[in-house]
């Protein structure tokens, strides 16, 4: 009898793990965080975003847990949903850097403060970490392994 599922969605993608107990989800953890951020490197990688998904299949549409429309909500959205589980922040990197992927992802440009807001947005909820000094900071996500 299955006590445990433990669910995580990335964009379009939702990868689970069921298991017995609690012992068992822990032992496997490991391995759909792995498979989790696989996938999200590769569609990354591959140019795929959830726009592009939209404009192909409307009628499914897309579960956001943010329902505002500002173009900070959509940066933090398309940050939570591709650059962070496709390990880009692994490396420290600057708005500059971060804008320039997400016109990749996305096709937008988004305005750099925009972008600088929507990460220092992240930076106060404990998500990403920062270096350097004041108005030349650097966004990671510390290696917990």
């Amino acid at each position: 009898m299955i006590r445990y599922r433990v669910s995580i969605r990335v964009g379009v993608a939702e990868f689970s793990l069921e298991a017995e107990s609690r012992e068992e989800v822990m032992n496997h953890m490991d391995e759909l965080l792995s498979l989790v951020r696989g996938a999200s490197e590769r569609l990354v990688n591959s140019g795929f975003s959830s726009q592009t998904y939209q404009s192909q299949f409307p009628e499914q549409g897309l579960k956001t847990r943010r329902r505002g429309k500002s173009e900070v909500v959509e940066v933090l959205r398309y940050l939570e949903e591709l650059l962070i589980p496709s390990g880009f922040f692994s490396e420290a990197r600057s708005t500059s850097d971060t804008r320039e992927k997400l016109k990749k992802v996305t096709g937008v440009l988004f305005q750099s403060r925009k972008v600088s807001q929507a990460l220092g947005i992240l930076y106060n909820k404990g998500v990403l970490r920062r270096v350097g000094p004041q108005g030349d900071y650097r966004y990671y996500i510390p290696n917990l392994d």
